[in-house]
């Protein structure tokens, strides 16, 4: 029943009313109980029956079909409903059942015991058979349920009939005299498209019938609402519409639940708000105490607010969010801050964990508690590694507290670190705030990891600007002032500062190096200019990434300490030192330093030839980084990576669709851009056209040597424009380029760059100066440990040059030691678990099936993947079938 209006005269008994009619499918049961209960009562037999079902599923429709049956048949009937609005009057359910039977001198049954308020309905039924049917008794206020019971327990012998409806456990499980208990179920997916059959004029497409049925679980009440949402808009039950099925049956539900929510009386929706800005974090008291529940019973108002589906678990309530958000609506701003400002408060004064008393604190306006802001961070530090957004939300809301000076510095510090990918310009902002914070009480430490942030992603001007200030203040250590030296001079000299920036002289590092991060620092300067021989580079990059208590560990000095030992060829111990960086930059929750990180991984993969974990790290770059983000000023380096890869896998049409991407302004001729240029210069002679390779080889020589990096195992760009050069016709110009490229090898002594060189060499000469550069390259490449030139395509061209297959004999397989193998890892051979993870990805397994049939993580799977791929040797899955024997 709906409306509160009584049942009027339907259709003989035994034929379902025209009204409703799509509501009683599938609800053959219930309908033949209720006729037998009508047929008993025209014989004078009275009969109690509880109707419990979920709401939409044709409670109040069993309820019409009753009374009108029962008016069919010649008898009376009374009908009521429970709302929401009136679950705290005194006996409202009773008072609608008194007009309904147009009882005016019934006595009121607020006077006197409960049995004399029942005459009116007993001496109604022996002049004629009555049915009493009560819908929604789940809002039913408590005086009249024991009115309801009192009546069930006086039908007997009398010709009266009591149908009570409502939610699962709203109707007594005791009520007096109950003959039976109807719970009509959710339609089965025939039910479904027997009601759409009823529904509509023309045939249902079966397609429609299923997503119809999922999208409203069987419900009739959202079917049929969903119905005639499509009907008033003109489509059809047909394949097509199936698709906007999900949203109209949401909006159905939505629309239901805002009527409920609407007609919620005063307590109950205090009480709903409360749960939806409180729970699940607080406890029941707490909650009534925010709602500040004065006659409503708790147990009873959570039991109402769960039977009409608006919380979920009474034992810890909390609103669905589409029930949240509407209770919520009605409330101002201030008004919404207040209640979450009170829950807060509940929540400090029961202990609360932070993670909880943060989510309450979101919505609470600040107001200066001293507990609020170390909440907010206690929660940000615990969500920094896994959930960053989530952090910065919390450091943001934090920030909002009063703080003290020091505190406020490494908050926006930690903001910095959590938003400088998601948001990278507020969070660039957060930290260049402290760097150039002119108040001496901001801590020196701050500072440093502010400056530390800044340099990861190349932020020349500021930090160069912001380290020699930061030197120069008196508060820093000297462990904090050596590191703000590494910072200053890691940046580059061509950072000048502005015009009219007074900005102190920072004296020049100096050997020995002062602590890891001037080690770093001093390694990369001197790799790049060759100031400093290979091995004490080396040395210098291997003590950069050893901890010192004394020193604060920054992760630019070891990034520059890791791509330092790239360029030695010290491809493991590069990438060991990357892999930790990224781990403990994913576990503080720094966004740009794992980007970073990944990117300088992928570059030593490709250096090395790992294909596949350069893939996979380049492509984690490319999805993390945001076009309009600081990152992009690296753009050049990602689109460079990527375009070479092309060109290990001979996919030269994709490598010139990527050397035609457009790029910012600000990317162009920035400092990455010298490696763009060389990728498209080698595109250039791949493709023969030797005029652009040559112009974009020579630009690139112009950028590095402009900078003074002069080593070519940075950008071998001398040996490429030599063989521009030929391709030319210009064999002069091209010896010269590749001379002064093998003299530049040689002073450096990387087994890659000589061989690069040699190779170029061997490749523009003529004669036995040609032959000699070829064979002086195959035995190079051939012993060098670990062997470069591993991925197929650069082992085919090796073999080309050089005349034969055995020049480069692949050392990969790590059993074959005493036949002369000499591996990435000699002397090491695969451990139980890559061998296994190698043999299950050789038989073409994903990495995911993998993780499955191990019992591993995803994760995991790829660890040991990457350390058997270094192992092997191998360049990617295609390696393994031939470097791992296959067992019988």
């Amino acid at each position: 029943m709906t409306g509160g209006t009584a049942a009027t005269t339907a259709p003989a008994p035994g034929r379902q009313p025209a009204a409703g009619q799509d509501a009683l499918v599938e609800r053959d049961a219930e309908t033949a109980a209720l006729r037998a209960a009508v047929a008993g009562l025209r014989s004078g037999r009275p009969a109690v029956i509880a109707v419990e079902g979920l709401p939409g599923t044709g409670r109040s429709a069993l309820l019409r079909y009753a009374a009108a049956a029962a008016l069919d048949a010649g008898l009376a009937a009374a009908c009521a409903d429970g709302t929401p609005a009136e679950t705290d009057r005194p006996f409202g359910i009773v008072s609608q059942l008194l007009a309904r039977l147009g009882a005016d001198d019934a006595d009121d049954p607020a006077d006197g015991p409960l049995p004399r308020s029942c005459r009116a309905f007993l001496t109604a039924a022996r002049e004629r058979p009555l049915l009493v049917a009560v819908d929604d008794v789940q809002w039913a206020d408590p005086d009249s349920r024991r009115w309801l019971e009192t009546l069930a327990r006086r039908t007997r012998g009398a010709p009266l009939v009591l149908l009570v409806a409502g939610t699962p456990g709203s109707v007594p499980a005791a009520l007096p005299g109950t003959a039976a208990r109807l719970a009509p179920r959710p339609l089965s997916r025939a039910g479904t498209a027997g009601m759409l059959a009823l529904h509509g004029d023309g045939p249902v497409e079966e397609a429609f019938a299923e997503a119809a049925h999922a999208a409203c679980e069987g419900n009739p009440a959202v079917l049929r609402a969903v119905l005639d949402s499509l009907a008033a808009d003109g489509l059809g039950p047909t394949a097509e519409a199936a698709a906007c099925l999900p949203g109209r049956a949401a909006e159905a539900v939505g629309d239901r639940t805002a009527r409920l929510v609407d007609g919620l009386g005063p307590e109950l929706a205090a009480l709903l708000r409360a749960i939806a800005v409180g729970g699940p974090h607080l406890g029941l008291p707490q909650l009534c105490e925010l709602a500040a529940l004065r006659t409503l019973p708790a147990p009873r108002a959570l039991r109402l607010l769960a039977a009409a589906g608006l919380v979920t678990d009474p034992d810890h309530p909390s609103a669905p969010p589409g029930v949240a958000d509407r209770v919520l609506a009605g409330l101002t701003v201030r008004q919404r801050e207040d209640l979450c400002t009170r829950a807060a408060a509940l929540g400090h004064r029961t202990a609360l964990p932070d993670a909880a008393l943060a989510e309450l604190l979101l919505g609470a306006r600040p107001g200066g508690a001293g507990w609020a802001a170390d909440a907010l961070t206690g929660a940000a530090a615990r969500y920094r590694g896994t959930e960053p957004a989530r952090a910065a939300r919390l450091l943001e809301r934090a920030l909002a507290e009063p703080l003290a000076p020091q505190q406020r510095a490494r908050l926006l510090v930690d903001l910095g670190a959590a938003v400088s990918t998601d948001a990278p310009d507020s969070g660039e902002r957060a930290l260049w705030s402290v760097l150039h914070d002119p108040k001496p009480d901001v801590p020196p430490a701050a500072r440093l990891r502010a400056a530390d942030l800044l340099a990861v992603w190349g932020h020349a001007a500021t930090v160069r600007r912001g380290t020699a200030v930061a030197w120069s203040l008196p508060g820093a250590g000297p462990a904090e002032r050596s590191a703000f030296q590494a910072l200053y001079w890691l940046i580059g000299d061509g950072a000048a500062p502005a015009e009219g920036v007074d900005v102190p002289d920072v004296p020049p590092l100096c050997a020995p190096p002062d602590g890891p991060a001037q080690a770093g620092v001093l390694a990369l300067r001197s790799a790049l200019a060759q100031s400093l021989p290979l091995a004490r580079v080396r040395t210098l990059a291997e003590a950069a990434l050893r901890p010192d208590r004394g020193h604060p560990a920054l992760f630019t000095a070891r990034l520059a300490a890791c791509y330092t030992l790239a360029l030695t060829d010290a491809y493991e111990a590069a990438a060991a030192g990357l892999d930790d960086i990224v781990a403990e930059a994913r576990s503080r929750g720094v966004g740009t330093t794992v980007t970073a990180a990944l990117s300088l991984r992928a570059a030593v993969a490709l250096r090395r030839g790992w294909l596949e974990e350069a893939d996979r790290d380049l492509a984690e770059v490319e999805w993390a980084v945001l076009p309009s983000s600081a990152p992009v000023k690296a753009g050049p380096l990602l689109l460079a990576m990527r375009l070479l890869l092309h060109l290990e896998r001979d996919e030269v049409d994709e490598a010139a669709r990527c050397a035609a991407a457009e790029l910012p302004v600000l990317a162009v001729n920035g400092l990455w851009w010298p490696m763009f240029l060389h990728a498209r210069g080698l595109l250039g002679l791949r493709t023969g056209d030797h005029r652009a390779a040559l112009s974009d080889l020579l630009e690139c020589g112009r950028g590095l040597l402009a900078r003074g990096w002069t080593n070519p195992a940075v950008v071998p760009w001398r040996s490429a424009a030599a063989v521009a050069r030929l391709g030319r016709g210009d064999r002069a110009g091209a010896e010269l380029l590749a001379k002064a490229e093998h003299a530049a090898a040689e002073a450096w002594g990387s087994a890659s760059a000589v061989g690069t060189a040699l190779l170029a060499l061997g490749r523009v000469t003529e004669g036995e100066p040609a032959a000699e550069a070829r064979a002086a390259a195959a035995r190079l490449l051939r012993d060098a440990t670990p062997p470069e030139w591993a991925t197929p395509r650069r082992a085919r061209r090796v073999r080309e040059l050089t005349g034969g297959p055995a020049a480069l004999r692949p050392s990969w397989d790590t059993t074959a030691e005493a036949a002369g193998g000499r591996g990435p890892e000699a002397g090491r051979t695969l451990t139980e678990t890559e061998r296994r993870v190698a043999e299950l990805v050789r038989g073409g397994l994903t990495n995911a099936a993998v993780a499955r049939r191990l019992s591993v993580s995803r994760r995991m799977v790829e660890t040991h993947l990457t350390r058997a791929y270094r192992k092997l040797g191998a360049s990617g899955r295609q390696d393994l079938a031939r470097l791992i024997p296959q067992e019988d």
